[in-house]
C-alpha cells in the first residue's frame, strides 16, 4: 500500500487528494453519490464537488466521513497533548484563557 506523506502538499492538493480517498471510500460502500448526498444531508452537487477536489465547507466534509462511516479514522488525526495528571487537573479546575506565548519575546 502506498501511503502518501502530505508534508509538501498545497492546500488544493490535499483537497484532491483527499476528494478521491472519499470517492473511493463511496464506491467500497457500493453507494452513489445521490445516496451518499442523502444519508449525509447534502446535495448532490456538493458531493460532486467535494470528490473532484474543489472543496467546501469542513461541517459537510465531517457529514460525508459520517455517512461513510468513518468517524473513527478522524480520532488520530489531531490527537490531543499528553499532560500528566496535575496538569489535566488544573487545566480542568481553571477557568481562565489560555493563549499562545508572544513569538519574538526578549
Amino acid at each position: 500500500m502506498n501511503i502518501k506523506r502530505f508534508d509538501f502538499y498545497t492546500a488544493p492538493e490535499l483537497c484532491l487528494e483527499f476528494g478521491m480517498r472519499l470517492k473511493q471510500q463511496r464506491l467500497l460502500k457500493n453507494l452513489s453519490q445521490d445516496e451518499l448526498a442523502s444519508k449525509a444531508g447534502l446535495g448532490n452537487s456538493t458531493i460532486q464537488r467535494f470528490e473532484q477536489g474543489k472543496g467546501g465547507t469542513f461541517e459537510n466534509f465531517l457529514r460525508i466521513v459520517m455517512a461513510l462511516g468513518l468517524s473513527r479514522e478522524l480520532e488520530s488525526l489531531l490527537m490531543p497533548a499528553k499532560n500528566s495528571i496535575e496538569e489535566i487537573i488544573n487545566l480542568q479546575t481553571s477557568s481562565q484563557r489560555q493563549r499562545a506565548s508572544r513569538k519574538g519575546k526578549a
